[in-house]
């Protein structure tokens, strides 16, 4: 085993080294396992055989402690998860009710039960009023909120509209988030309430045959309007959004996460200060970094944050959202003159690529490097186009755009992708949730098989990562390296796409070095090599050992975030 250290010499006096023993994955091809560490103020100092790496402290001067807790567990990069909406997770789980189709873990660990038919659906929601009117009245938000339902996703079908929500809710207004985060629902109290008329835009405002408005409403600017006008309430004071805060990292310890990246920071209001906030506080046992709205932010602002970046807090790229929507909703755009398998017609862009292009220019300009939203692959091939003009406009060496999700690129357009040095995030847990609806509603049986393309991102050198978009899935990096390396889904135990699978060892670079890489902290984080942040993840097994369909079934014993061991707490 060959040593990885800092010079000697680098090491200054009268500083303390802490030595960790363990079965040590590195995700460093160059030295791909160890059993120690040395890690000094937060840093890596050392990677080795035991004997190495004591004698390169002694060696230095250095004193140092041994810490054999985990000698017989094994250590990997902490887990970053790549894309989550991290203040809406935290306060959909502490004051939003849970309608959703997938059993979820609560903040303090707690089951929270999925509802899977229409019955159970309708008893949830009675079940969420009763509650509701239980409560005193100053402590009740004005609107019934709901997070998490998708309606594809009730084996036995069902129709949401507004007259099924008032006939549940009569008496209030009443919103459901869907799972995608791109649908909503509301009853006729919550239409009057936001002004929803047959006037508003069709894409977006649902309307019957007869031209009535059903209370199903699509994208971010119709769903503002909810926000805007009491509904989904997520205010409060500063106090009481950080302990939100808190309580999710301590979920994400037993997730084995040490860096949270909301891949959008602005929705529904300005988080960056919250942030900042959450990041100097000692229990906070999580790394941010957001990445802050071009559509919501000035960049004089975002720059700001960027020079003030700390290791718990850093701003290093930007995100735009208002691009296309979601596969499952059907809003997704897909190529021009292209419906779905069902016949649905096809998403639209919400702005040109010359809307586009403006906007992100100076974000260009200024270094930053731009995580785009993207699901449908017309959507793919429209920021392509916008994305070498901003190359040919001001060309960039090195420049790492991202596009997030980009579940349906193409072969032809990855090769594109790896010619324009354009990375992306996928996200393959629609394989375990939404393989069966993508299968026999969405895309089709042969399609499906070619989503979240993997293996050939692999085969065309596109670096990418895989992610959770928490709220939209429940954010667990071991369930999306099974799904990666399984690719079957939880409802029917169908494969789909055997070709696109991943290999464990390549599932755990895409949620360490891949999540580093394309968030531009590869030089900090991603790998245990000295130089880089010491985050750990502590796993009872590693997952290159154990059957890949016992992947998620391992456990987490907590993590270590820069030198400092956090244990789960459930």
């Amino acid at each position: 085993m060959k040593l990885n250290a800092l010079p000697d010499g680098y090491l200054l006096n009268n500083k303390k080294a802490t030595l960790f023993v363990a079965n040590i994955i590195t995700v460093n091809k160059k030295q791909p396992q160890a059993e120690a560490v040395a890690v000094i103020e937060g840093r890596i100092v050392a990677v080795g055989s035991y004997c190495q790496v004591e004698n390169y402290l002694i060696a230095n001067d250095v004193s140092f402690e041994v810490n054999k807790t985990f000698q017989d567990k094994v250590l990997t990069p902490g887990f970053i998860e790549a894309h989550m909406h991290t203040f809406m997770t935290a306060a959909f789980q502490a004051r939003i009710y849970y309608v959703g189709q997938v059993n979820r873990t609560s903040t303090s660990g707690e089951l929270v039960k999925a509802s899977v038919t229409k019955n159970e659906f309708i008893t949830r929601l009675k079940e969420v009023v009763a509650d509701y009117e239980s409560k005193p009245e100053a402590e009740r938000s004005s609107w019934v909120d709901c997070w998490g339902f998708d309606p594809l996703l009730i084996q036995d079908g069902i129709e949401l509209n507004k007259q099924l929500l008032d006939e549940i809710c009569p008496n209030y207004p009443l919103a459901i988030v869907h799972a995608s985060m791109h649908l909503f629902s509301v009853n006729s109290k919550g239409i009057e309430l936001c002004g929803f008329s047959v006037d508003d835009d069709a894409h977006f405002i649902e309307r019957t045959a007869e031209g009535e408005v059903t209370g199903n409403i699509a994208e971010m600017e119709a769903g503002m309007r909810i926000f805007h006008n009491g509904g989904i309430n997520l205010q409060g004071t500063p106090e009481e959004l950080q302990s939100f805060m808190i309580k999710l990292s301590e979920k994400q310890v037993t997730m084995g996460v040490t860096t949270m990246v909301d891949a959008g920071a602005g929705l529904p209001f300005d988080t960056l200060p919250l942030y900042k906030a959450v990041s100097e506080r000692e229990d906070m046992l999580v790394r941010h970094h957001p990445y802050p709205l071009i559509e919501s932010n000035k960049i004089e602002d975002v720059l700001e944050y960027r020079l003030n970046s700390t290791p718990m807090m850093s701003v290093k790229r930007v995100k735009f959202v208002t691009t296309d929507g979601s596969i499952q909703g059907f809003t997704a755009h897909l190529p021009e003159k292209s419906t779905y398998y069902n016949n649905h017609a096809n998403g639209v862009m919400q702005r040109t690529e010359e809307q586009i292009y403006n906007a992100v220019l100076p974000y260009h300009k200024a270094g930053f490097n731009v995580s785009f939203h993207c699901n449908g692959n017309g959507t793919t091939e429209a920021l392509l186009n916008m994305i070498e003009r901003l190359q040919e406009t001001y060309p960039r060496e090195n420049a790492r755009h991202c596009l997030e999700h980009n579940q349906l690129v193409t072969e032809e357009q990855l090769a594109r992708m790896k010619k324009l040095g354009v990375v992306h995030n996928l996200f393959t847990m629609h394989m375990a949730i939404w393989g069966d609806v993508h299968a026999n509603e969405t895309v089709g049986p042969q399609v499906v098989k070619a989503m979240e393309p993997c293996r050939s991102s692999i085969n065309h050198g596109v670096r990418f990562s895989i992610h959770s978009d928490d709220s939209v899935t429940e954010c667990d990096p071991l369930f999306n390296m099974w799904t990666a390396v399984n690719r079957t889904n939880i409802f029917s135990n169908i494969t789909y796409g055997e070709h696109q699978k991943l290999t464990a060892e390549e599932a755990l670079e895409a949620v360490t070095l891949g999540a580093a890489y394309i968030s531009d902290e590869d030089h900090l984080k991603g790998s245990i090599e000295p130089g880089k942040l010491a985050d750990f993840a502590i796993l009872e097994h590693s997952p290159m050992d154990v059957d890949v369909m016992k992947i998620k079934d391992i456990s987490v014993l907590g993590t270590v975030l820069g030198g400092k061991v956090q244990l789960s707490k459930f």
